[in-house]
């Protein structure tokens, strides 16, 4: 799942729900010939667990723009939150930057955790540059360094060269073929603050001002070892779905001697319902 500016992870490792030894386990499965399937159909079966909750389980860093309420909390996406490492308030654009070619058809600007990331697509293919913040360490630097790259890259100082490039806010990859895109830098750091580890509740002892996407949270959340509730939903889903695949979809009903099978029309369906059951408390209601 990329992240589309609303919270999706920026480091992490695997989205897996269970592991492929516990799955053959579950399944009753010794052999090797059908790992690779296997594996695939853990990758599913987590992934759908992860849309059926709204959420991701495996712990991650993320970086997310609220909307300011108004109020003394606001809910971050992925529980249990382990770490808040940042809570800032406003937006101020510190750096301006845009790639002026004809033969270019498409350039972008994504601010990451280690560094900026630009990218050029013209009919020859891609280009990508990365200019790492540990080495370009201010504002000024790094616009220097975009400068210097040529082909059509260049940047717009709005004066706040001294400014640290590791403090820009993380972005989305921001289109900037012959117009500027801005890289937005959190305005007011608010200290305040503590969080529930086990609801994600984030308490802040002002409030947060009331706005659209004015409040910038990084934060690290989401489970080291996957409760065992969420691990055995995704071992039935998983079970469902590669015995799913070891008959013939159109096949309705067999018999063989004293030996009679009937497909369940509404297994698909019984599965998924039995899961977001056992899933309920893990689901994250969007506010």
């Amino acid at each position: 799942m990329p992240w589309t500016g609303t919270g999706t992870p920026i480091t992490g490792t695997s989205h897996d729900l269970t592991t492929l030894v516990s799955a053959k386990e579950y399944l009753r499965i010794s052999g090797t010939d059908d790992d690779s399937l296997i594996g695939n159909v853990i990758d599913r079966a987590s992934a759908e667990i992860e849309n059926i909750c709204n959420r991701y389980f495996n712990t991650a860093s993320y970086a997310k723009w609220f909307d300011g309420n108004a109020s003394t909390q606001m809910y971050l996406d992925h529980w249990p939150v382990t770490a808040v490492s940042r809570v800032s308030s406003g937006r101020l654009n510190v750096l301006g930057i845009w790639c002026n070619s004809t033969s270019i058809t498409w350039a972008s600007a994504r601010v990451t955790a280690a560094g900026l990331t630009l990218v050029q697509v013209d009919s020859s293919g891609s280009s990508t540059n990365t200019l790492s913040f540990s080495t370009y360490t201010t504002i000024a630097t790094l616009a220097a360094a975009i400068d210097a790259l040529g082909s059509g890259w260049a940047s717009l100082d709005l004066s706040y060269g001294t400014y640290l490039s590791s403090d820009l806010a993380q972005t989305p990859a921001l289109y900037c073929l012959n117009l500027y895109a801005y890289l937005p830098h959190p305005y007011q750091a608010l200290c305040d603050y503590k969080w529930e580890e086990s609801s994600g509740r984030l308490n802040y002892y002002g409030r947060f001002v009331r706005g659209v996407q004015n409040i910038y949270i990084e934060y690290t959340g989401g489970y080291t070892t996957i409760p065992f509730d969420v691990e055995q939903a995704c071992l039935m889903l998983t079970a469902s779905t590669y015995f799913g695949t070891r008959r013939d979809p159109s096949l309705k009903s067999e018999k063989l001697g004293d030996y009679a099978w009937a497909a369940n029309t509404g297994e698909a369906g019984s599965v998924r319902s039995q899961l977001t059951k056992m899933l309920e408390k893990y689901i994250r209601i969007a506010i």
